[in-house]
């Protein structure tokens, strides 16, 4: 091949790769949506219905980690304590009760086995006086009575004797079983009463003022009651943010759906402040398409429809809360 058609391959594909490189260029173009920048708030709140004794931060206020910001009590403190202690006295009543019972059961199993014993000895007397009369017959007609006797007298004698004797152990294992739960006390109300004293011990400790602090440096959000008010268990006390958003949320319009992919990167640019700029990553999408907002749509006269999306920003970043924002991306024909 000679060097002239050399270069004229050369020159062809360069062209062809030039020509597929602008139409690649003429295929692809920039759109943008609005968003604006935020923190998701953290609510905080307790377990117990509380009432807020002091609020020591204003609403949008900087702080630190650790700043205190409202004191609260247990609401209903002074009310359960003394529900505890009345519940204790009870309890404690019920359980003399117990030991009194208790004792009177022993004291009924004791009179009993003492009755068996006599029962028994008294049955072993008139049976032995009934075989002595037996022998005394049998020697006067002239029969020996060394030997054991085995007459049915004497066999009906050995089993009332097993008989008393099983019922006599049986009632000494139940009365050993009686005295012995009484000595260790294990009472269906200690049980109760350990619960009671517990629960009376952890009022104690709250019955100083507890402290609302905050997690970490930010601002403060939304304070939900005043002074002297009572708030629900679990219910919102104050909101908290970090100073610089971390997100944007914005709403991709319905026309761009397939061009917006979780993980994507975006350019986040201030619409007041075009100098202020990051660049973020899509972190969520929605599962819907859902009307946008009025004050994030291109015209806000019409209604128009998209889906609603995160993107993270870095911490560092100067831009305001729910400052508006564009987010560029580039799209394909």
């Amino acid at each position: 091949m000679s060097s002239r058609s050399i270069y004229l391959v050369v020159f062809l594909l360069v062209g062809m790769l030039i020509l597929w490189l602008l139409n690649g260029q003429h295929n692809r173009h920039t759109e943008y949506f609005y968003g604006f920048a935020e923190n998701q708030e953290t609510e905080m709140n307790l377990e117990e219905d509380v009432q807020i004794i002091n609020i020591l931060v204003s609403e949008g206020e900087a702080v630190n980690k650790g700043d205190t910001l409202l004191e609260v009590r247990i609401a209903d403190l002074d009310y359960r304590l003394q529900k505890v202690d009345h519940e204790e006295l009870d309890l404690q009543a019920q359980e003399r009760i117990w030991q009194s019972d208790m004792r009177a059961r022993i004291q009924q199993k004791t009179e009993s086995l003492e009755r068996q014993r006599q029962e028994r000895e008294l049955k072993l007397a008139q049976w032995e006086a009934n075989l002595a009369f037996q022998k005394e017959i049998l020697a006067s007609v002239g029969k020996k009575t060394n030997e054991p006797m085995a007459t049915p007298l004497a066999l009906e004698r050995q089993r009332m004797l097993s008989g008393l004797q099983a019922g006599i152990t049986a009632d000494s294992m139940e009365l050993s079983e009686l005295q012995e739960e009484l000595r260790i006390g294990v009472t269906p109300f200690r049980i109760q009463r350990e619960k009671q004293v517990s629960e009376r011990d952890w009022l104690l400790v709250r019955k100083e003022n507890m402290i609302v602090t905050a997690p970490y440096d930010g601002l403060v959000g939304n304070i939900h009651g005043r002074i002297g008010e009572h708030q629900s268990s679990f219910s919102t006390l104050v909101t908290f943010y970090e100073q610089h958003p971390t997100l944007v949320k914005g709403y991709v319009h319905e026309s761009l759906l397939l061009q917006v992919g979780l993980h994507d990167s975006l350019d986040v640019i201030s619409i007041v402040r075009p100098e202020l700029s990051c660049r973020g990553q899509v972190v969520s999408l929605g599962t819907r398409v859902v009307e946008i907002p009025e004050r994030l749509r291109k015209i806000p006269e019409f209604k128009t429809y998209g889906r609603e999306i995160l993107v993270a920003i870095p911490t560092k970043n100067d831009f305001l809360q729910k400052e508006k924002v564009q987010l560029f991306i580039e799209a394909v024909h």
